[in-house]
């Protein structure tokens, strides 16, 4: 069943995405992403009805390593569907605005939004995904490799333990830094944006477009890199939030609800607090990081 659920969301996507392609305004402007949905036939980025929502919850299906792609869910992805999530990642990439902000749809430019529905908050969520996931791969790979080398070394040495080697010592190289890096460079570009951008005056504490959702980036960041200064960020957000609450209370589009009032914001507050307490703790977002 939740096969055929990820191939039918795929399969769309790939007609979509062909089906886009010859558009003239994105023809222009050199937009070629392998994977395309619409919401109200606006192809929005955004993650509660666009790209990043969705290449969110397909990584988990397509990764080997922290996600279910290896068949711990019961089935396989193809080499396919995996390269075609990937390389909609790595268009998205691309996308990035001069001022470091993402525009909502894929046939504009717009830079007016900072939030997690629009704008570059869902963009710093989707790439910590997939650099948790880039990581976490060659990290497997790493310690795979070093256990088959020390293993080899072992049997050489068992065959000739009073041979000498009379090569000369030679200093490896720097290697150069990890090709996944390019995921959370871009992921903290987007959350610099926020950082500067993300407090929104007009529109609640909740976690769709108000100061909740765009404080998570922070938690996850923190999360990912233990740099103090994203707990910093966060503390910062949730004193706003506290400090401005009468206000921005009556701006929720439903003040009670969880995705737009202070259900959600509640749920932040107390992610907050337990990451405050136990750095290592993973930070939750209910009905969207499950």
């Amino acid at each position: 069943m939740k096969t055929d659920v990820f191939e039918a969301i795929l399969s769309f996507g790939r007609s979509m995405g062909a089906e886009w392609a010859p558009n003239p305004n994105r023809h222009a402007l050199g937009l070629r992403s392998p994977l395309m949905w619409a919401w109200h036939d606006s192809t929005y980025y955004g993650a509660a009805h666009g790209l990043t929502g969705i290449l969110f919850h397909a990584l988990r299906y397509t990764d080997p390593v922290i996600g279910c792609g290896s068949g711990g869910g019961g089935w396989t992805v193809s080499d396919s569907d995996r390269a075609v999530v990937w390389s909609t990642v790595d268009y998205l990439l691309g996308r990035v605005l001069p001022t470091g902000n993402y525009p909502t749809r894929d046939d504009s430019s717009s830079d007016s939004l900072v939030q997690w529905c629009h704008g570059a908050t869902a963009f710093a969520l989707l790439f910590i995904r997939a650099y948790q996931i880039r990581a976490a791969q060659a990290q497997a790979q790493h310690t795979q490799s070093q256990t088959q080398s020390q293993t080899q070394s072992a049997a050489a040495g068992a065959k000739s333990t009073d041979s000498k080697s009379d090569s000369k010592a030679v200093t490896a190289a720097t290697p150069p830094p990890p090709a996944y890096n390019k995921y959370l460079t871009a992921a903290v570009n987007a959350a610099d944006v926020v950082w500067t951008r993300g407090l929104l005056k007009t529109k609640g504490v909740g976690l769709c477009h108000g100061v909740a959702g765009n404080a998570y980036v922070f938690l996850y960041l923190f999360h990912v890199t233990r740099e103090l200064r994203w707990l910093y960020r966060a503390w910062c957000f949730a004193e706003f939030g506290l400090a401005n609450s009468k206000v921005l209370y009556k701006n929720a589009d439903a003040p009670l609800s969880f995705f737009n009032g202070i259900s959600g914001w509640c749920v932040f507050l107390q992610e907050l607090t337990l990451i405050t307490h136990n750095h290592s703790h993973r930070p939750v977002w209910p009905g969207f990081d499950i």
